[in-house]
């Protein structure tokens, strides 16, 4: 089972704001994960916890994990930056992908 993910995120902070506090975070591969941060740093903690999340309930619905675009082919609008934001949803949730792999065995046999 894949559990190891690597997407963009586009941190988007207001304008007139300071880009490096109070950022808000989308997935553009994956609608519906997005997050936000006290700071940059904070919210690369929190974009990787909410995609680990986020794509840890696809595959526990039975969905696989849609394949990461091209940075070139994603667009950002003026107050837009964009970041690689990698992980492993099994470092992170250990015993969720455990029960997932011991469900696939079973039906399996």
């Amino acid at each position: 089972m894949k559990t190891k993910f690597s997407y963009y995120a586009v941190f988007e902070s207001d304008p007139g704001c300071d880009p490096e506090k109070d950022v808000d975070i989308y997935f553009p591969d994956v609608p519906g994960a997005f997050s936000c941060g006290d700071n940059f740093q904070h919210g690369v903690e929190m974009a990787r916890e909410c995609l680990a999340l986020h794509l840890l309930g696809l595959l526990e619905s039975g969905y696989s994990i849609p394949e990461p675009s091209d940075p070139e082919a994603i667009e950002l609008g003026e107050n837009e930056t964009l970041h690689l934001i990698t992980g492993d949803i099994r470092e992170i949730f250990p015993d969720e992908i455990a029960a997932l792999e011991r469900e696939k065995e079973l039906v399996e046999e």
